[in-house]
C-alpha cells in the first residue's frame, strides 16, 4: 500500500504539482501503522484459534474440573 501511495504521489506531482509534505507523511505513517496493527491483530487471532490444539493438556483440563470439584479445601 505504501508503494502504491508513493507511485500515485509521483504521478500527482507530475500532473497537479507538489503534494504537501505533511499530507504525504501523514498518509505514509497511517498506512504503516495500520499494517502493523493489522498484523498484530491477525497473529493474536490466529494464536487464539490454535491455542487449544497446541496445548495437549487442554482436553485433560476440560475433563479435570469434575475431579477438582470433589476436592474441598
Amino acid at each position: 500500500m505504501v508503494l502504491i501511495f508513493i507511485g500515485l504521489k509521483i504521478f500527482w506531482n507530475q500532473i497537479l504539482g507538489k503534494l504537501d509534505p505533511l499530507i504525504s507523511l501523514s498518509v505514509t505513517f497511517t498506512l504503516l501503522a495500520g499494517g502493523v496493527i493489522f498484523s498484530m491483530w491477525k497473529v493474536k487471532r490466529d494464536e487464539a484459534a490454535r491455542a487449544p490444539a497446541a496445548n495437549p493438556l487442554f482436553l485433560q483440563q476440560l475433563a479435570a474440573p469434575a475431579a477438582d470439584a470433589s476436592v474441598q479445601r
